[in-house]
């Protein structure tokens, strides 16, 4: 009888490594990359620019447009955020996905559809990507992990002996 005999070739994947510390140790490097990525917006007042008004955007009432409004949106509401429809010289309809109180209190909606009288509404306001926000985020966010991550791989080598100041064999 012959014997066989496998021959193993070391390799990268012969060293012992924590499976959970191996497979998960970017995990939040990574999330926290693509929130940093999601960018910032902000509301740019288009109302009197002759700019069509549709797609995300913001609509302030004043005073008498909160209290008209109190029936389809609830109580106090000031702000509205969602999705414009149409924006015409006698109304603007709209797909509500948040309202803002006077007192600032944030509710989801259940996308109700609206339609508002152009004397009620004070304000109206394009959602548009901020540029300079998300790039000083970004920068904020790397700065962060850089940080971070310097001070992790300090704490390692000085805790395996590798730092500066350690006695080497």
């Amino acid at each position: 009888m012959s014997v066989i005999r496998s021959t193993h070739l070391a390799g990268q994947n012969d060293r012992p490594r924590n499976f959970v510390a191996g497979r998960f140790a970017a995990a939040p490097v990574l999330a926290l990359t693509a929130w940093s990525l999601m960018g910032c917006y902000t509301y740019v007042p288009v109302a009197g620019r002759g700019v069509p008004v549709t797609g995300d955007g913001r609509v302030v009432l004043t005073d008498a447009g909160t209290a008209a409004m109190a029936g389809p949106l609830g109580p106090n509401v000031r702000e509205i955020d969602g999705i414009i429809l149409r924006a015409t010289a006698d109304s603007v309809v709209m797909t509500v996905a948040q309202t803002t109180t006077t007192s600032r209190e944030r509710f989801i909606s259940t996308g109700v559809t609206v339609a508002i009288a152009r004397p009620l509404v004070q304000d109206i306001s394009a959602r548009t990507f901020s540029r300079k926000r998300s790039l000083t985020f970004g920068a904020a966010v790397f700065a962060i992990l850089s940080v971070a991550f310097s001070a992790v791989t300090a704490a390692a080598a000085s805790a395996t002996g590798d730092g500066p100041g350690s006695i080497q064999p």
